[in-house]
């Protein structure tokens, strides 16, 4: 009796333990830890020194947004172009991160305008899921209005969680076409793949608004191309591959031999994906 006794008084403790921690965990509680997963602002290495790539100036400006943040961005404006890149960069790093991302661009005879979300490098602001869509919408709306760029040679370009970005804003932005590096179908099901407790919880519970790729694409008549590395560990490849699915304008190309940083160092494979696609 007292044997079966302290087992049952250590399974409510359990018991107890457990619930505790499922809501400690819980989306809503758990928030802002999930910010830190989500949002890496911090360098991973740094080009802030670089004053042109490929021969091209680099101009530095401040896009205001409607939240009242300065975005720092780079811009850098080839001659005799058709073409404008708007790139909305992944998760990790800052703009100072990605000089060979701007470099695998630059050779097709485009210009290339990058940005930092807010709270990323000298952006101020705070980032959100929510608030890097707008974030979206200002660079776009700076490269129209302040730029003077016109909008039906604008191609929106989106890295990793840039995708979704990218996506929301050729969902209802004129744009040229899109080009998306190591994408995801839907931000909630990639959260619950990569977190696999999040099942646990109601979709309700969930902290943010997904953003659904699939449905941004699947109205999308013009050109896409999308560019996943066949060993991503990140983003798993059968993302893209479903991506595709969506979008009957889609041209999926696999780069043999790459993670998720799919245009670095460059293949055959991506550069002659690039070459057809922006031609």
């Amino acid at each position: 009796m007292q044997h079966r006794y302290f087992n049952k008084h250590n399974a409510i403790w359990l018991t107890v333990e457990l619930l505790v921690l499922w809501a400690i965990a819980s989306p809503p509680i758990a928030k802002p830890w999930y910010d830190s997963l989500l949002f890496q602002p911090w360098l991973t290495g740094s080009s802030a020194n670089t004053t042109s790539i490929s021969g091209i100036s680099k101009q530095i400006l401040k896009i205001p947004t409607k939240s009242g943040a300065q975005l720092n961005a780079w811009y850098f404006k080839g001659t005799n172009v058709s073409k404008t890149l708007l790139i909305s960069k992944g998760n990790g790093g800052t703009i100072d991160d990605r000089k060979e991302l701007i470099e695998s661009f630059l050779p097709y005879n485009v210009s290339v305008l990058i940005y930092d979300y807010a709270g990323y490098g000298s952006s101020s602001g705070k980032s959100s899921l929510s608030e890097i869509l707008k974030d979206g919408d200002s660079a776009y709306d700076y490269l129209v209005n302040s730029l003077k760029v016109e909008p039906k040679s604008i191609v929106v370009v989106g890295e990793s969680i840039g995708s979704g970005v990218a996506c929301h804003i050729a969902a209802h932005r004129t744009c040229n076409s899109i080009i998306l590096l190591a994408p995801f179908c839907s931000f909630l099901r990639l959260a619950k793949n990569k977190l696999p407790w999040l099942y646990l919880y109601p979709s309700s519970w969930f902290p943010y608004k997904d953003i659904d790729n699939r449905a941004a694409l699947s109205g999308f008549q013009n050109p896409v191309l999308i560019l996943y590395g066949q060993q991503d560990a990140t983003i798993a490849p059968s993302e893209s591959n479903e991506l595709a699915k969506a979008c009957h304008t889609c041209t999926l190309v696999e780069v043999p031999g790459r993670g998720h940083l799919v245009y670095y160092p460059p293949t055959m494979e991506y550069q002659k994906a690039l070459t057809e696609f922006l031609r």
